[in-house]
């Protein structure tokens, strides 16, 4: 199965969501 993780973008809360977007791909490669 292949699964893309999106994270950043052009707002304010982008670390937030390259934090979030990192954290799930990570949690996904350890399965």
């Amino acid at each position: 199965m292949k699964v893309v993780v999106l994270a950043g973008g052009k707002s304010n809360e982008r670390e937030v969501s390259m934090t979030s977007g990192s954290k799930i791909a990570n949690a996904l490669i350890s399965r």
